[in-house]
């Protein structure tokens, strides 16, 4: 079963991939059924060489929790799958397989990533990049993602100690200590973008910016953790920016695969 949902397909040379966090599915990136943050940049003219999908994959805080959120989780309820919630490194061994098997004509990716999103897209492209020194990701933009973990999973983990994926969001645990460092490490990793919301509860200023960030890739925005991926309109700044962030992607990278980017 495909992981993937299609916003635009003009069957372009180039993707832009959205990758939600723990509990979320398509309606993360929703700001109602009409308005999303994927079709919002899927309207803007200069991405007019990009066709742009989400990854979904099953999340929740236990296997028993409520009614399905997303389209998704219904898919595989009605299947009758088992629903499990995998660990962010499995998560990501499953993001490389679509890539690799789905998105593997595309020349360039551009990842735009939330909350736990993108430490799954981050272990992802680290593999990659272990097994062949090389990924199809040029462009990493980050949205709240909780890079050195999150307080409220410490505390979530004594609620929810089966959850593998709240532990895995812990301050100190394994899987943010791996991914940090190896990210610091990683040769030939994709340029990356920080975006964090200044009334984030969630994940705070410091967790929202990677070790190795530069000033001058990061911005903050006026926004919560959940509203920083809603846009209502393109012409809100979080929206505005990430364009600019895809943008400067687009035209500053040494690769010369950035050649088919502005075809």
């Amino acid at each position: 079963m495909s992981m993937f949902e299609w916003v635009k397909n003009n069957e372009q040379k180039n993707l832009i991939l959205f990758v939600h966090g723990l509990t979320g599915g398509m309606e993360t990136w929703e700001y109602d059924q009409d308005i999303s943050f994927p079709k919002l940049l899927s309207q803007e003219e200069s991405l007019d060489t990009f066709d742009f999908a989400c990854f979904n994959y099953f999340t929740t805080f236990t296997n028993s929790y409520g009614k399905a959120k997303s389209w998704f989780v219904r898919k595989f309820k009605e299947k009758g799958a088992a629903k499990t919630n995998l660990p962010i490194k499995e998560i990501g061994e499953l993001l490389k397989t679509e890539i690799e098997v789905q998105f593997c004509d595309y020349d360039n990716i551009i990842i735009i990533a939330h909350s736990m999103g993108g430490l799954i897209s981050r272990s992802m492209i680290l593999k990659q990049l272990e097994e062949s020194s090389f990924t199809k990701v040029t462009g990493f933009i980050s949205l709240a993602v909780p890079h050195q973990g999150a307080i409220i999973a410490n505390s979530l983990g004594q609620l929810f100690s089966k959850n593998l994926q709240v532990k895995d969001l812990s301050v100190f645990s394994d899987a943010i200590d791996d991914i940090s460092r190896g990210w610091i490490h990683a040769p030939n990793k994709p340029r990356s973008k920080y975006i964090y919301a200044t009334h984030d509860k969630i994940v705070d200023k410091k967790s929202a910016l990677s070790l190795d960030c530069l000033s001058i890739d990061s911005k903050a925005v006026n926004e919560d953790h959940t509203s920083i991926c809603k846009p209502k309109a393109s012409t809100e700044t979080v929206c505005r920016l990430v364009l600019q962030y895809i943008t400067c992607l687009l035209y500053t990278s040494p690769s010369p695969r950035d050649a088919t980017l502005s075809r």
